[in-house]
């Protein structure tokens, strides 16, 4: 299967799309490492596991990852006072309230 497609931006939107980009990403996870040993050694296998950067990273290196998203969507100045980001950080976070 395709990893790309797997974990497009629109597959993350519930449990079982995360699920699916997760596992799919996992044989790949040393690709991501901050230590670029794996990446280096293993550039052709590393470059297919490159979207999986979508489930990590920060606001500015990844803005578009799961992480990033609740960082920026749900801080505390970005709650304070803004009904709208509220709700956008409560949407985000649904897929995972079973968790809590």
């Amino acid at each position: 299967s395709n990893i790309a497609e797997i974990c497009a931006p629109e597959s993350l939107d519930d449990k079982d799309g995360y699920n699916m980009c997760k596992n799919a990403c996992d044989p790949g996870e040393c690709c991501l490492e901050p230590i670029e040993a794996c990446r280096v050694e293993n550039s052709d296998i590393c470059s297919e596991y490159e979207v999986c950067k979508i489930l990590h990273g920060t606001p500015k290196s990844h803005p578009s990852s799961i992480e990033s998203q609740i960082v920026t969507k749900c801080n505390t100045n970005a709650l304070v006072g803004d009904d709208s980001q509220a709700q956008e950080c409560k949407d985000l976070c649904q897929p995972a309230a079973c968790c809590f």
